[in-house]
């Protein structure tokens, strides 16, 4: 009983010494980058102007549609009408919100202020 108790004492503390994580001192690694940017190479994105220019007149062009058709209504209340349009302009205002902050994203490889070696001001048609 004394030499199996003895055993298992020494097998449980050979495992737990064999437990331990193991690693090597200094650690046999790169240089850790700690301060990465925020635009790393695996989320970036394009969206060039003439894209954000087409979303954008897509927006105007179906809130405009959206805004005649409120005019139209005949029995609806003009005070319904301008606070339905005013809800209308806010909606487009978020709309056209969301496409400038994605166009002027750091992720955007597009963008001017993160990529000025791009001429923004000499169009090709």
């Amino acid at each position: 009983m004394k030499k199996t108790l003895t055993f298992i004492l020494m097998m449980s503390a050979s495992a737990l010494a064999f437990a331990q994580p193991g690693q090597s001192y200094p650690p046999r690694r790169g240089p850790v980058v700690v301060n990465r940017p925020a635009a790393s190479r695996g989320n970036m994105y394009t969206f060039t102007a003439r894209q954000r220019d087409r979303a954008m007149a897509k927006i105007h062009r179906n809130y405009d549609k959206k805004i005649r058709q409120v005019n139209k209504r005949i029995f609806m209340n003009r005070y319904r009408k301008a606070d339905k349009i005013r809800q209308l302009e806010r909606q487009r205002n978020v709309e056209i919100g969301r496409i400038n902050a994605r166009y002027f994203s750091v992720r955007n490889r597009a963008n001017p202020r993160v990529n000025p070696r791009i001429d923004h001001h000499r169009r090709r048609y």
